[in-house]
């Protein structure tokens, strides 16, 4: 990881996080900072639950069962709005 992205993870690896969440704009990158921190973040011992809402569910296909303790699952955002009403 580039220096920038690997202070973060040492600050959110020494913390007492219970979620992180990546937000912003289409097209930004929130999908590959997610999976960049989860990853560093497992591979440090952590326990991560991945979850994404990204209808093309790319997350899921590249990284499900690849560590022990990365869990990563999909969220159907209108199916769970649809839910929720």
């Amino acid at each position: 990881a580039d220096a920038p992205l690997a202070n973060l993870i040492d600050e959110l690896a020494g913390g007492n996080h219970g979620l992180i969440m990546c937000m912003g704009k289409g097209g930004v990158g929130k999908t590959t900072i997610a999976a960049a921190i989860a990853v560093a973040l497992a591979e440090r011992g952590h326990s991560v639950h991945l979850t994404t809402t990204d209808p093309a569910g790319n997350l899921t296909d590249m990284l499900y069962g690849t560590m022990e303790n990365l869990h990563v699952s999909s969220i159907d955002p209108v199916a769970a709005t649809q839910a929720y009403r």
